[in-house]
This record gives C-alpha cells, structure tokens and sequence, in this order.
C-alpha cells in the first residue's frame, strides 16, 4: 500500500506566523501602555508649585499668575501652581490671607483650606483665615460675592461686609457683620500721588497691583495727575476714573492695560 506522505512545513510556518502575529500584537500594546504612562507621568511632573511662608513680622504681597493680587499674614503660609490652566486653586496652609482676584468668569478662583472646605470666587476682595489653635476657618468679604462650602454642605454665599466662620471639625457654620476697615488694617494702606505724571501713575499701579500700563502717545502719558487709592483697591476702578478725568479709554491684555483717548 501506498502512505501519502504530508510535509509539516506549511504547518510549522502557520504556527510561526500565528506567533510572529502575537508577539507583533503584544509589543504595540506594551508600547502603547509605556508611551501613555510616561505622558501621563511627565504631564504630573511639568506641574510646578510655588510655596510661600512668611516667617517675617510684617505682611507680605504676592501677585499671582493671573495678576489677582494677595497680602499673606505674618506666620502664614500658601501654596499655587506655577501657571494657572483649566483652573485657579490656591491652597491656603496656615494663617491669614486678604485676595484682591483679578476677574475671570471662565476660571473661577478657588481657595482651598483643611477638612475640604472651598471659597470660590470670580472676582473680588475678601480675607480667609485658618489658625492652627482652633478649628475654625473664617471667611470675610470687602466686595463682591464669595461663596463657602465643601463637598456635602454650602455654607454661605457672602457679599459685601459679610462672613462666616466654619468649624471645620462639627461642620457648624456662624454668620458675621463684618468691618472693612477690620478686615484690611492689618496691611492696608494709602497711596498719594500730587501732581504727578501718569506714566507715575502707571509705575505706582505695576508696582502695586502688578498691571502695565501702555499709553497711545507720549504726550497722554506725559499728563498730570493727582490720585489717591488704597492697596485694596480694584485696579479696574482705578482705570475707569482715569477714564473719566482725561477721556479715555483702556482695554487690558492679559497683564497689560492699553489707554488712548476716547475720540
């Protein structure tokens, strides 16, 4: 009898492709994972964070990314990420800070404080403080509208001479009249300028709120002036009377104001 003899060369070269075919699908997958963790990886590494404590006597101001202006409380202590993205999250970690917030409604400006508590603005003035001796967090609003809770309960929304203090270990909040002038006089303080240029005004207004000011002309910067504002302040308002003695009209640029004459 005649055996028909089949060759295992066209089975073992299936089973090599097969194989060759796995080990092609394993690699990209391997590959795929590494490449996605190391963006993710670097994505959390390029996220700076500044941190500042003022160890000093006195209170220190800091203008952050988005220009919103803070004084810090002596034996205070805040952390915030280098640049500002999606968000603006400030985490206080000790002591008293007053916020002068730049306006922004597409980043709400967050403050963030123990036991989850949040103050959320778009823009505005207020002071929050949180001491270690106690458990109470207590937030004070110089103007516009700040609102206090944390994840399971709103505390409060708060406007102008408003406050609350939240214990932040029985959750139990208490509303507060509050005074500007207690709020700020721990660091407050006046401006004079007499007759003086307004690119004067424009170096005080840079050196205080952190905003620089561009004229159209020589000769509109060259104008005298005579202006008195207070460090709590909104620049905004600043610009709006200066819009009203000299006629003009500003627009700002991210961190910079542009002015020129009305008409």
């Amino acid at each position: 009898s005649v055996v028909e003899f089949k060759s295992g060369e066209s089975l073992f070269y299936n089973i090599t492709r097969i194989a060759a075919i796995f080990i092609l699908l394993a690699g990209s997958y391997l590959t795929f994972n590494w490449f996605n963790n190391k963006t993710v990886n670097t994505t959390v590494e390029t996220t700076k964070y500044l941190s500042h404590i003022n160890n000093s006597d006195k209170p220190k101001k800091i203008i952050l990314p988005d220009n919103s202006l803070l004084w810090l409380a002596a034996k205070s202590s805040i952390k915030y990420p280098e640049l500002f993205t999606n968000s603006r999250t400030i985490s206080l970690l000790a002591g008293k800070v007053f916020f002068n917030v730049a306006h922004d409604p597409s980043k709400p400006f967050t403050v963030e404080t123990d036991g989850g508590l949040k103050t959320t603005v778009l823009g505005t003035a207020f002071v929050i403080e949180q001491r270690g001796a106690n458990s109470l967090i207590k937030v004070s609003v110089l103007r516009g509208m700040v609102q206090v809770a944390d994840i399971i309960t709103k505390y409060a929304t708060l406007t102008r001479n408003q406050g609350v203090e939240v214990n932040r270990n029985t959750k139990v909040a208490n509303l507060l009249k509050v005074d500007s002038l207690e709020m700020t006089g721990w660091f407050a303080s006046k401006v004079i300028l007499d007759n003086v240029t307004l690119k004067d005004v424009a170096a005080s207004i840079k050196e205080n709120f952190g905003y620089q000011i561009e004229f159209s002309s020589p000769k509109l910067a060259r104008k005298r002036c005579s202006i008195t504002y207070n460090a709590t302040d909104n620049v905004d308002d600043i610009i709006i009377l200066l819009d009203k003695i000299y006629n003009t009209k500003h627009a700002f640029s991210g961190n910079i104001i542009h002015i020129k004459p009305a008409r």
